[in-house]
């Protein structure tokens, strides 16, 4: 039961159950997407693939289902990365793990495949370096970071990495108003604040939906939304799903502690 409480405000990374895998990941060749209307998420993973060829295939990998990107790992095992991505009708989620390696979205990448998107990274596990136009910052599990998809930027990790992905479309994002000082590249400082319970939410909220744990993936969309709007600091319409989403992240909390803290009782015959 620990592995699946929801984390607490004070600590450095977001406790979120690890993602098993439940259907066979494929390693190179084309990309295999779901039919449109069905919600099913895609698998894709170096692990099995040729040492020489990791790279390479996690490029055009990420080239059709997320971005192009350009990738490097000092690590003599090459690129050892899992990712899986699930689309919404307006949203795409991604969650991805591996070793330590760099991607960079660079300017000729940008003009090859423009992805008119905002992504907001929770690291769950891992220490990382974020490059971008105003300079680098350097964060650890439990913060976040937020990019335009359309600006250059670098994105490291010295050790084995584990996040969530949130895409949205730029065109949703001015729907709900945002300002354009919403879509600069920038890390979010917030382990250890009341937006972490946020964060939280929204890491198990799309873990979950990776595993089928959502009937309703229309209510799924809006919850995310609104949660993301809330991490990011740009709410947009009432949160009222975000705020019912941490309600029940808060509630399963301490039904947690409740079931696995002894009882008086147990305190006492212990003694």
């Amino acid at each position: 039961l620990l592995r699946h409480c929801p984390f607490r405000n004070n600590d450095t990374r977001l406790e979120v159950p690890v993602m098993p895998v439940s259907t066979p990941p494929t390693h190179g060749g084309p990309v295999l997407r779901a039919p449109a209307g069905d919600c099913r998420p895609s698998r894709f993973s170096t692990a099995q693939a040729p040492l020489a060829q990791r790279l390479d295939l996690w490029e055009e990998y990420n080239e059709q289902a997320l971005f192009g990107l350009r990738c490097s790992t000092l690590s003599e095992r090459s690129l050892l990365a899992t990712q899986t991505n699930l689309e919404l009708g307006r949203i795409r989620l991604t969650h991805i793990s591996g070793n330590d390696h760099v991607i960079e979205r660079a300017p000729e990448n940008i003009r090859r495949n423009p992805v008119d998107a905002v992504m907001l990274c929770l690291l769950l596990e891992g220490k990382a370096f974020f490059y971008h136009d105003a300079g680098c910052e350097t964060l650890s599990a439990g913060e976040a970071v937020v990019y335009d998809a359309n600006r250059p930027f670098m994105y490291g990790f010295s050790t084995e990495m584990r996040q969530v992905i949130v895409e949205v479309p730029r065109a949703i994002l001015r729907e709900l108003s945002a300002r354009e000082e919403y879509f600069r590249p920038r890390v979010l400082r917030i382990a250890g604040t009341p937006t972490a319970t946020h964060a939280g939410a929204t890491a198990r909220a799309v873990l979950g939906a990776f595993q089928g744990q959502a009937s309703d993936t229309g209510q799924l969309e809006q919850s995310v939304l609104e949660l993301f709007s809330l991490i990011t600091g740009e709410p947009g319409a009432s949160p009222s799903l975000a705020y019912l989403t941490a309600a029940r992240d808060y509630i399963q909390a301490h039904l947690c502690l409740l079931y696995t803290s002894p009882s008086p009782r147990d305190k006492r015959q212990s003694r």
